[in-house]
């Protein structure tokens, strides 16, 4: 099973490594680890509020899917970000994720 390693958006250290259920998001992933990252649109990929940086394994990851590079566009949020919401790993990933 896939991880997901969370550093801390305002320091360089790691905060916490999840196991990932199958097809489950980072976003939901974090909320399950009591983590609660804003999600505005309930993790409906429009708001932009969970819009992580990846550190790590982003090759693992799949590719934007029209809702995510709407957002993303619509938002001006840089194309090299993700959205936690809409990102479901298939491998290890490390991210920044914003209010931590």
């Amino acid at each position: 099973m896939s991880k997901v390693h969370v550093y801390s958006s305002k320091e360089d250290r790691r905060l916490a490594s999840f196991v990932l259920e199958e097809d489950e998001s980072v976003l939901r992933c974090l909320h399950r680890h009591k983590m609660m990252t804003r999600s505005s649109c309930f993790g409906g990929g429009e708001c932009g509020d969970c819009l992580m940086t990846v550190l790590e394994g982003a090759e693992h990851l799949p590719d934007q899917g029209l809702r995510e590079k709407r957002t993303m566009r619509i938002l001006g949020k840089p194309q090299d970000g993700r959205l936690a919401c809409m990102v479901v790993p298939t491998q290890d990933v490390s991210v920044k994720v914003p209010g931590f």
